[in-house]
């Protein structure tokens, strides 16, 4: 329905047929506002390329020429124009009968400004511009694309390579609404903005890729035209497609490939797809007629033709489970899957009568990434649909064979929009994505009773998101979104804890002094962590090692016993290091500094006595040693003496705890026989410290013989 920008009181609908999802009714027009309709276009009424009308439920819209009310734009298979009020329309576009370039399938129209010449219309083929629109004759408005430089893809699906963050040559499979599938190998450059090859036709569904080999591509087509290509991504594709040509099930048909479970094969050659029931091949979809039957119907058959398998996915820990969620609102868990045998699987219905999961279509089915009896459903439609049971993400938890399980609601704050497809992060797997009609919500942590869940803005447009993957080696998200193409995004690990530091403070030397410190795990997995000295001066012990398992946010204290040595202050470096199964090493940091009491004290040692004659010098050599702990200069005092006496120096150092010098004392022997002389040495850090030494200096006498003799 529109409005004539010129006049208010003109409306326009649009009728589709409620009989036939692919008919008209044609267009009502109201001159007073809405108080009275009339119907001016009859399916009779719509002119050129016959074609070009039909498919109301998916191609509908009106746009009014801003300055003329009688100007009527429409949307159906192609564009259509009336310039009588709504009573004929003429076909612009005539894709199906080439008359112009422009892609059918037509959702939107604008005017340019005020301008009634230049009108932008939007199909599944991307924008186009007309600077013509308003010209009398039909056949004379042309169009041009805008597609050249616009990222204007509708993918309903899509994979990436292996360790595609960190490969040298990531790749991309994707299936393009009306627009066949296509593939992107990125060789010569990181990824970002390229053409893609389309390699087969049709309209491009769920595209899937072989991780370990790349050799095998599977591509699909509308109504289950599964391919694959045997020798990479540029083909040749020959057919995979099982015999379920006349099974009840999607236009979008998916399938899904085993592709983290399968390290002990060369490939990954394990395949599930959804009809109204699970069909199952373990070698690569090759060859085709080997597809075998292996659940029974695991709709509610509620829906007619319309009750299918909405989605379905293989466990990543365990290839031999998966789960499936339909259109019509089951949730069904399968077990022993992989055995090559037609209905060798046991299947259990987890819906639970809808009691707490909404009945509304299940968009999208996963599996938590460690636990696979613990999965996640996304679901469409609104909560007014079952205002009992509001919601759009639900968890629910099993025991070992789901006899018995728990559903939960974990919608916390999303919007009331549907949500298309739900994935877990491996590496933090508390981290959950979800792709809805307005974009990318996330949330970090899916574990609480009601999490909070954000929007994902960087870089990433306000876009319908219909598919998401995650590469095999867990390097990148992936998102394929329904008219903006694709795009991904490095996958996060845990988060490194959180650095702490503690002040060891004081104590004696060789006195051992404990403090106790808190370990808190601030990451996202539960860790175990060892703890080890990486620098110090100083011996340090703990009371307990490794610590743990803590979870996340837990803590736990230890006893850090730090020995002070002879250094007056010590800065350690200890680490606590974990290692954190979902991707690589978590650290805390703990820096810890300490100090001693601060003491001075010296020694002295040598020779402190000599002899000499009258005239002569004695010199004595005194060794100094600091026995404090800290660097000090000792001053030196002579004292009084009745010969003289002179020290080398005033003052010795400064010495380092344990460091000695020298100090020469020289005594000039004098009259008499003996002399003594104090020697002091006192602290300059603390001048209640001294040593006094005394020197000992004496003369060496010489007695001549006296020569008596008589007269």
């Amino acid at each position: 329905m529109t409005m004539a920008p010129s006049n208010n009181d003109i409306l326009y609908a649009q009728v589709g047929s409620n009989n036939n999802s692919s008919g008209t009714q044609g267009v009502w027009r109201t001159d007073d506002g809405g108080t009275t309709w009339t119907h001016v276009a009859l399916p009779g009424d719509f002119s050129g390329c016959g074609s070009g009308i039909g498919q109301t439920w998916y191609n509908a819209g009106l746009t009014v020429d801003p300055n003329n009310p009688d100007n009527v734009f429409l949307s159906q298979i192609d564009l259509y124009r009336s310039t009588d009020g709504g009573d004929t329309f003429q076909n612009l576009t005539g894709g199906y009968c080439n008359v112009t370039d422009v892609h059918v399938d037509h959702h939107g129209r604008a005017f340019v400004g005020n301008s009634s010449s230049d009108l932008l219309i939007g199909s599944d083929g991307g924008i186009f511009l007309t600077t013509n629109a308003d010209v009398p004759n039909p056949s004379d408005v042309s169009f041009i694309g805008l597609n050249a430089t616009m990222n204007t893809i509708e993918f309903y699906s899509g994979d990436i390579t292996e360790n595609f963050n960190t490969s040298a040559e990531p790749g991309a499979n994707g299936g393009a609404q009306d627009n066949g599938s296509m593939v992107i190998i990125y060789d010569s450059g990181p990824p970002g903005p390229a053409r893609w090859t389309e390699t087969t036709g049709g309209d491009g569904m769920f595209a899937r890729i072989e991780p370990k080999q790349e050799i095998h591509w599977y591509q699909e087509s509308q109504n289950g035209g599964l391919k694959v290509s045997l020798g990479g991504p540029y083909g040749p594709y020959v057919t995979a497609a099982g015999p379920w040509g006349g099974e009840r099930k999607s236009f979008i048909l998916p399938y899904e490939i085993d592709k983290f479970d399968c390290d002990g094969a060369p490939g990954c050659e394990h395949l599930i797809a959804g009809t109204y029931r699970v069909w199952e091949h373990v070698n690569h979809a090759q060859p085709a007629f080997e597809w075998y039957v292996n659940s029974p119907d695991l709709t509610k058959g509620t829906l007619a033709d319309r009750s299918f398998i909405q989605q379905l996915n293989y466990s990543t820990t365990d290839n031999r489970i998966a789960i499936v969620g339909t259109l019509d609102g089951n949730v069904w868990y399968g077990f022993g899957l992989g055995q090559g045998v037609a209905n060798s699987a046991t299947w259990v219905d987890v819906t639970g009568g809808n009691a707490v999961l909404p009945n509304r279509p299940v968009m999208d089915v996963v599996t938590h990434p460690s636990i696979p009896t613990t999965g996640y459903a996304s679901l469409g439609g609104f909560n007014a649909n079952t205002p009992s049971n509001p919601g759009h993400v639900y968890e629910v938890t099993c025991n070992v064979d789901c006899s018995s399980f728990t559903w939960v609601d974990k919608s916390g704050n999303l919007p009331d929009v549907p949500i298309n497809s739900i994935i877990v992060n491996p590496r933090i797997p508390t981290q959950v994505f979800a792709g809805s009609d307005w974009g990318l919500y996330y949330t970090d942590d899916i574990s609480v009773a009601s999490p909070t869940w954000n929007r994902f803005t960087a870089g990433l447009p306000g876009v319908m998101i219909w598919d998401m993957a995650i590469d095999r080696g867990f390097t990148t998200l992936a998102l394929f979104t329904r008219s903006r193409g694709a795009y991904v995004w490095p996958l996060p690990g845990p988060q490194a804890a959180s650095p702490q530091e503690i002040y060891v403070g004081s104590g004696e030397v060789d006195q051992p002094v404990t403090y106790q410190v808190t370990i808190t795990n601030t990451g996202d997995i539960t860790d175990t962590f060892d703890a080890t000295v990486e620098e110090s001066l100083w011996p340090i012990t703990f009371s307990e090692n490794p610590l743990g398992p803590l979870a996340p946010g837990e803590s736990t204290s230890i006893d850090l016993t730090v020995t002070p040595q002879s250094a007056i202050t010590d800065t350690a470096e200890v680490l606590f290091s974990a290692s954190s199964t979902g991707g690589g090493w978590t650290r805390i940091y703990v820096q810890t500094t300490g100090e001693v009491n601060q003491f001075a004290g010296i020694n002295t040692s040598g020779d402190m006595s000599a002899v000499g004659v009258k005239g002569e010098d004695l010199v004595y050599q005194i060794t100094v040693t600091n026995t404090g702990n800290v660097t000090d200069t000792f001053a030196v005092m002579v004292g009084s003496t009745n010969w003289t006496t002179n020290a080398s120096v005033g003052s010795i150092g400064p010495l380092a705890p344990n460091e000695s010098g020298t100090v020469e004392v020289t005594v000039t022997v004098g009259n008499g026989p003996a002399d003594s002389v104090e020697i002091t040495f006192t602290s300059g850090f603390d001048n209640n410290v001294t040593a006094v030494v005394t020197l000992n200096s004496s003369t060496n006498l010489t007695f001549l013989p006296v020569v008596l003799s008589k007269p």
